[in-house]
């Protein structure tokens, strides 16, 4: 699958909008009152597909079971949102996760479940990126289930 471009400031102000003011990108300063390291191995995903025409309301519809499911399975998926433009045209996941574990156990249930031929039949490419600390294990599993991802590592950052 090939994914499309979109700008930096595209992901960083839809994440930004999922966390709100008060939380950013995982960085080294975690924490109002201390640095966390529990907090230094969150991940965070940004996936933004492109609509096909017409299947907006059904991505809406498979949206809303997928964050049922997810959250009745995912003990360590701390947020899980999905979002659609005003013009219908990109379905966006926003999602932070405890650690890379947490991040996999997700991906395998996406990737061999249903849902990942329901959002990639109504879909035309999109972008998938990784923020936080990554390893390589994360990038072997990503090769070998066939997702492109974008990684970004942290430099600095907090959560309240």
């Amino acid at each position: 699958m090939k994914f499309i471009r979109s700008t930096f400031l595209s992901a960083t102000l839809s994440v930004a909008a999922m966390f709100g003011t008060a939380q950013a990108f995982a960085g080294g300063h975690m924490g109002t009152a201390h640095h966390a390291s529990a907090d230094a191995q969150k991940m965070q995903i940004f996936y933004e597909l492109k609509i096909k025409p017409g299947k907006a309301n059904e991505l809406r519809a498979i949206a809303r079971e997928m964050v049922a499911f997810n959250d009745a399975g995912e003990p360590n998926t701390i947020a899980y949102n999905v979002y659609m433009n005003e013009d219908e045209t990109l379905f966006t996941f926003l999602e932070l996760f405890t650690d890379v574990d947490a991040v996999i156990f997700h991906g395998d249930r996406f990737a061999t479940g249903s849902y990942v031929g329901q959002v990639l039949e109504r879909t035309d490419g999109g972008r998938l990126v990784i923020y936080g600390a990554i390893s390589q294990r994360l990038k072997d599993w990503g090769t070998e289930n066939g997702f492109e991802m974008e990684f970004f590592g942290p430099i600095d950052g907090f959560y309240r």
